[in-house]
């Protein structure tokens, strides 16, 4: 292959070159065509939204839905839960098919009596 120099173009520049196009064509992609979520709309707590495709997370009267909330969901909204105990928590869930009560989340390590008073009206199932 010649440029327009009459020099051959080595193929790791026709590789570089291909990969800077997708990389170009990608980014435009995703800066222009993707939509946002509304900050209005993904901030407010009594509605259902979507978050990213197909990860629906419910909230209800601003209370953190135990059985759909990821990990990040649950360590944002509910005080007293870090990374540790939120893991565990979507562990238990996947373990047993859900909770059936928001007292069940005691049956997490780390979650007793005390920590679940601070936290119960934070949850929701």
């Amino acid at each position: 292959m010649e440029t327009i120099s009459g020099k051959k173009m080595p193929a790791e520049r026709i590789i570089i070159v291909f990969a800077a196009c997708v990389f170009g064509v990608m980014f435009i992609y995703n800066a222009f065509f993707i939509p946002e979520v509304p900050p209005e709309v993904y901030n407010s707590g009594n509605i259902s939204y979507e978050k990213t495709a197909g990860a629906k997370i419910e909230k209800s009267d601003g209370k953190v839905n135990l059985n759909t909330a990821k990990r990040k969901d649950l360590i944002d909204g509910i005080p007293g839960v870090g990374e540790k105990i939120a893991s565990r928590i979507v562990s238990y869930r996947e373990a047993y098919g859900g909770f059936k009560s928001t007292e069940e989340i005691m049956n997490i390590k780390g979650i007793g009596e005390k920590l679940f008073e601070k936290i119960k009206d934070y949850v929701t199932v």
